[in-house]
């Protein structure tokens, strides 16, 4: 996956939120489900800019249809918008926010098709009784391997290439080329998914960056944690592993402890920085009350209005998120005939097109599994 900054427009702004190909700044092209980056810059001063100030923009697709993803501050006076356009030709966006300096940027970009189409991100496909399925954007269909490591912990800006020098690759932490390592024999062995990255919980809140909130506070976004974030799901990407992104895997016991504007907060933050990346939402990987289950619904609904590219949504396998109708997928803890009949009886959302004989070749590989 490849970054591209975004250049802005000055204080004259286009006629048209529409611009034509001819209009575009040289060499400002982004490929289908590549991640393209605008970055802004505030001189305003706030104590908690991620509550503090509201940005989102306006994006208008080469069809004409519109969608609004929201900016996210990423430390100092940086924000950022991330989009991974599908369609190719003209793409613009307009910022609207209470910020002064944020407010009516505007700029264009162009999506260009490739030589050799990539597979694209993560689609749910199919309905009915076990009819439901995954498989990437090219319909090339998906045996599900996941591996169960969290991604909360480690990454680079750019994907590191295994030709350079090894005196530039030791610049880089040593827990970070151990990712690294780990990512790669993965990808060898077979692995497309990685499970685990929960940001509330413990010690998957912490990495290079530092702890995901400042002091440990829900209302202080830590950016170069983050960052650091940022940098393992893109490698991740880069090796052909698609990452699981949640909140909790406690459930309840960590929910209770956050009030729900805290949450949906931080939520929006972090659906906003990765929905441009190929990632599966998880909620939940523990039994909840009906108000947990609540809140968990409200997310995922959050996630949906703001996710365009409409990656999977996950959830456990409980009996009280059985049928839990916003969720695209089951995960499981083990896999058991029990477990299997299970999700085949009570019509779970989705269901691997394998044949269940042909995944205990891979039980040495799988920590969770999706069916």
């Amino acid at each position: 996956m490849l970054f591209r900054s975004k250049r802005i427009y000055g204080e004259e702004e286009p006629t048209t939120l529409q611009p034509t190909i001819a209009e575009q700044p040289k060499g400002d092209t982004v490929k289908p489900y590549e991640l393209y980056e605008v970055t802004l810059k505030s001189k305003q001063s706030y104590t908690l800019p991620n509550l503090e100030v509201a940005a989102e923009a306006d994006i208008v697709s080469p069809d004409g249809k519109q969608s609004v993803m929201p900016l996210f501050w990423d430390g100092e006076g940086v924000w950022r918008l991330r989009v991974a356009p599908i369609r190719e030709g003209a793409w613009s966006y307009r910022v609207r926010s209470n910020d002064a300096d944020l407010h009516n940027q505007i700029g264009t970009f162009v999506c260009e098709a490739e030589k050799q189409g990539g597979k694209g991100f993560l689609r749910v496909r199919g309905q009915g009784r076990g009819g439901r399925f995954l498989r990437w954007a090219d319909e090339t269909p998906l045996f599900s391997v996941p591996l169960s490591a969290s991604v909360s912990e480690v990454s680079p800006n750019e994907p590191i290439d295994p030709k350079q020098e090894k005196s530039e690759l030791s610049t880089l932490p040593a827990s970070f080329r151990a990712f690294q390592r780990l990512i790669t024999r993965a990808a060898e062995a077979g692995i497309n998914r990685l499970s685990e990255c929960w940001l509330l919980d413990g010690s998957k809140r912490s990495n290079e960056g530092g702890d995901c909130f400042l002091g440990g506070d829900i209302n202080r976004i830590n950016p170069a944690f983050f960052q650091w974030l940022d940098r393992r799901v893109a490698y991740c990407n880069y090796r052909g592993i698609v990452p699981d992104i949640g909140l909790t895997r406690l459930g309840e016991a960590t929910l209770s402890r956050f009030e729900e504007p805290q949450i949906r907060r931080v939520w929006r933050y972090v659906v906003s920085r990765y929905a441009a990346y190929n990632v599966c939402w998880v909620f939940s990987g523990a039994e909840c009350s009906s108000r947990a289950l609540g809140q968990i619904e409200a997310l995922a609904k959050l996630t949906r209005q703001i996710d365009s590219r409409a990656h999977p949504l996950l959830t456990a396998l409980s009996k009280a998120q059985d049928n839990a109708t916003w969720a695209d997928g089951i995960l499981c803890t083990r896999l058991t005939a029990n477990s299997v009949q299970r999700i085949w009886e009570e019509d779970s959302p989705l269901r691997s097109e394998e044949h269940t004989s042909e995944l205990q070749s891979h039980s040495d590989l799988v920590c969770r599994l999706l069916l």
